[in-house]
């Protein structure tokens, strides 16, 4: 990742703090990186599942998307047919029905009460779709994003007020732009188009179609502004974590590199507990779940490496590989809030080690 004017690697930190820092920040950690290392300090491991195949006879390209809401445990995966396909609470995937094709993992999130998927379809731009009726596989056709950006990896989707979402994407000239989405009784709304954030660029040798960016959202406190914290793989593959208003795209936060060290080989994951559509304040019941969030990613041993945090980001465990095995993939992994706990879920490397099948979606939880 680089800020304007400056190269950030393991010798430079982010440059000067702005305006930002008064907003009373709640750390969200917006993702990960991971270790070609040894040497991460790992502080004391929590206790974790161990893997499951999570979905039975389905294979996947990519890293599977999972939300948990009311009660009910959505996944979307990309299929081998590159088409979107929904599963919940561990029955069968099926094939949404409304035909699009995309070479990327989808995304799925909950947005003014309703379940969408959102994915980036063969001409680059972002689509989604609504959940019409559960039982019946029954979906909305996909509605284009507006804006004139070409993305050249998975959109990323944060969910900032109940109604609200952000929409990032990895632009083709190698920056990172972002699209506001609001949902109202009377229609949906955007932004006129996509807003670049010029400060950060992302590396051109990950493997084709890897994400290289997750959000997740600060508290509106403060000055009630609202801010994005921002996390990317850099140019340099270490991860740096930066923000921006959401309001004013151009008002950022210098990016300084996530503690740990270590170098990450494919796109990055990260999610919090709590609730999956808003925010929680302090002293709400769900303030505490929130500030459980986790990093992950592919390290160059091919495993999957995690950092958690229990303080929203204030201090980390480092990085660790997984319990009850390494977790081998050849795609980024995904993570999910689930309350007051976090799923990890990956694309099954069987080469690597054959205890599931190639392409399986195999998951487990964190702590």
């Amino acid at each position: 990742m680089r800020y304007p004017g400056r190269r950030f690697d393991g010798n430079h930190r982010g440059g000067r703090r702005r305006a930002v820092t008064r907003a009373g920040l709640v750390t969200l950690a917006g993702t990960g990186l991971l270790v070609t290392m040894a040497a991460a300090p790992a502080a004391a491991a929590r206790p974790e599942s161990g893997w499951v195949n999570g979905g039975g006879g389905a294979r996947t390209n990519s890293a599977p998307s999972v939300l948990n809401t009311g009660g009910i445990e959505y996944t979307a995966i990309l299929g081998l047919d590159n088409r979107v396909w929904v599963a919940y609470n561990g029955n069968a995937f099926r094939q949404i029905p409304t035909g699009h094709e995309t070479r990327h993992a989808p995304a799925i999130v909950t947005i003014a009460g309703r379940i969408a998927v959102f994915h980036t379809g063969t001409d680059g731009a972002t689509y989604y779709t609504l959940l019409q009726n559960l039982e019946n596989n029954s979906w909305s056709g996909w509605t284009r994003i507006p804006g004139n950006v070409v993305s050249v990896a998975p959109p990323s989707v944060s969910v900032l007020r109940r109604n609200v979402a952000a929409i990032t994407v990895s632009a083709s000239n190698g920056t990172l732009a972002v699209q506001r989405m609001e949902i109202q009784p009377g229609g949906t709304t955007y932004r006129t188009n996509y807003q670049e954030l010029s400060g950060f660029r992302i590396p051109t040798d990950l493997p084709r179609g890897e994400a290289v960016v997750s959000w997740t959202w600060f508290n509106r406190v403060g000055n009630r502004e609202m801010y994005m914290n921002v996390a990317a793989v850099g140019m340099d593959h270490h991860v740096w974590q930066g923000a921006y208003n959401v309001d004013n795209p151009s008002e950022t936060l210098a990016p300084s590199q996530v503690p740990g060290g270590g170098v990450c080989e494919s796109g990055i994951a990260a999610a919090r507990g709590g609730p999956p559509d808003r925010v929680a304040a302090p002293g709400d019941s769900d303030y505490h779940s929130m500030s459980h969030q986790a990093l992950a990613c592919i390290g160059t041993d091919g495993n999957t490496w995690v950092n958690q945090t229990s303080n929203a980001g204030a201090t980390y465990d480092g990085w660790n590989r997984t319990t009850d095995g390494a977790g081998p993939s050849n795609s980024q992994p995904s993570l999910a809030g689930a309350g007051n706990t976090l799923n990890l879920s990956i694309r099954w490397n069987g080469n690597a080690n054959p205890r599931f099948p190639d392409n399986a979606v195999v998951e487990k939880s964190l702590f």
